[in-house]
């Protein structure tokens, strides 16, 4: 965070199930990366987080490619809340969602 520049973030530490309960998330995110693993965890950032991120804001997804607790959680969460959005990749291999679809912009991607 210190090399991106970005003067106000805040890093919670804690188990998911637990520090959720007592976050209080600002208003609105613009960037939300989740690095959970599991399904569990995934779920419980995406149902108390996902409502915060902007339209246009991004949901960096670290182990969307690597477990498959993470896919299904996504994929659970958006079938349950009825959302179009798509996972996307960059060509880093990161995957992404861009919330509302008729935010995403192609050059966004070259970025992560």
């Amino acid at each position: 965070m210190q090399r991106s520049g970005v003067p106000d973030y805040r890093l919670v530490k804690g188990w998911y199930k637990d520090t959720l309960r007592a976050f209080k998330p600002p208003a609105s995110i613009a960037v939300l990366r989740l690095d959970c693993d599991w399904y569990e965890p995934t779920t419980q950032c995406l149902e108390a987080l996902y409502q915060h991120l902007l339209p246009g804001g991004l949901l960096l997804l670290d182990d969307y490619y690597t477990w498959d607790g993470c896919v299904r959680a996504v994929q659970d969460f958006l079938a349950r809340a009825s959302l179009p959005e798509r996972i996307r990749q960059s060509p880093h291999g990161i995957a992404y969602i861009v919330k509302g679809t008729s935010y995403f912009v192609k050059d966004q991607a070259s970025y992560l």
